[in-house]
């Protein structure tokens, strides 16, 4: 039998210290981060895995793990440090400054007398120029369309109300794919929600807890139908861009996903002022959130905390710049996704055809 073992990079970036490691950050303003990782994190395993890797996406994936074990060292080198983000540019692209100012643009909107010295802040850290701006929401018609799409297609198989473990395990049986075998697989621990394909699973920790029903459905939607029902696509684009997409039109009104992920991974790579540390960005992140997203500031510092998390994962918190870019593909392709459907409409059984695998939205 064929041993399976992982091909994405994201499979070995998971942080075994997240909570110790959140604590000490969140009491000490002077506290140096230091990530620590699963025992396949290692040089000698990856390059075996390289070594039988038969796809170049999948060689650059390992190659990139590789780089981020060298980057681990105590003082990496310059060349080091270059590669880890070069093989980042070629897996996911850089982020977009466009989408970067149409991001702080919105929030800009949202500041208020009681938080307008948080915004100060923000402007003294970010190079805010919204004149370089992208248009990022699609128009009241275009959302509104596939909204009635997506409900329609939806109802036969809502899950709504109760825990995230279950609502998965009823996703599956309702979309028939308990009966081709599909499972949910709990780990003992609080990793989030995430396909294996190859297995025919949906893996969770069974700490982990979404904030509130609400966004447990989105999760549920996101994996099981945006991914699992849709089937293993070639570019990672598509598949985000179309699973965060079916996140979208849950609710009648058009909401950003994943904004804050794409910012604190542009801001840590450089955008709007040049390459920032995990503490650098989220100084920034947890007040644009106390802003926009009306947190009290103890839960925007939780919060903002995790976000960077995701965006450091595999890099170096301590060094700037040094950030892994595939969360910023979730936001940039949803983007993209809805400018596609602005210039192409479909019919309701087109659109039905992408919700089941059989057609793209991104050529």
């Amino acid at each position: 039998m064929k041993k399976i073992y992982p091909l994405a990079a994201h499979s070995y970036f998971t942080i075994t210290n997240k909570a110790d490691q959140k604590r000490r950050f969140l009491r000490d303003n002077n506290y140096q981060l230091q990530f620590m990782y699963q025992e396949h994190f290692d040089a000698t395993v990856v390059q075996g895995h390289l070594g039988n890797a038969q796809h170049e996406a999948s060689k650059q994936s390992l190659q990139l793990v590789l780089a981020s074990i060298v980057l681990q060292e105590e003082t990496p080198s310059k060349e080091t440090l270059d590669s880890f983000r070069s093989i980042n540019e070629q897996l996911f692209k850089a982020p977009d400054p466009a989408y970067v100012q149409a991001i702080l643009a919105r929030v800009q909107s949202r500041v208020t007398p009681k938080t307008a010295h948080l915004w100060q802040y923000v402007l003294e850290h970010v190079n805010y120029n919204p004149a370089l701006k992208a248009s990022v929401i699609p128009d009241h018609a275009t959302f509104r369309k596939y909204y009635d799409y997506f409900q329609k297609y939806y109802q036969s198989i809502a899950i709504t109300g109760g825990d995230l473990i279950g609502g998965l395990e009823r996703a599956l049986e309702r979309t028939g794919l308990a009966q081709q075998g599909w499972q949910v697989r709990l780990l003992d621990d609080a990793v989030h929600a995430r396909i294996d394909h190859r297995r025919k699973r949906v893996v969770v920790g069974e700490h982990y807890h979404p904030r509130t029903s609400k966004a447990a459905e989105r999760i549920i939607v996101h994996e099981v139908v945006g991914h699992a029902v849709r089937g293993l696509q070639e570019k990672m684009s598509e598949s985000e861009g179309v699973a965060v997409l079916f996140e979208q039109l849950l609710a009648p009104r058009f909401k950003f996903r994943r904004t804050y992920r794409y910012l604190a991974a542009s801001l840590g790579w450089g955008e709007a002022g040049g390459p920032r540390t995990f503490r650098e960005v989220y100084e920034i992140i947890w007040r644009l959130m106390v802003i926009a997203s009306r947190y009290s500031e103890e839960n925007a510092k939780s919060h903002a905390f995790d976000e960077c998390v995701r965006v450091f994962r595999g890099g170096r918190p301590d060094i700037a710049g040094m950030v892994f870019l595939k969360d910023t593909v979730y936001f940039a392709a949803n983007v993209q996704v809805w400018q596609q459907l602005k210039r192409e409409p479909l019919a309701y059984n087109e659109f039905v055809d992408i919700i089941e695998g059989r057609r793209k939205v991104l050529q």
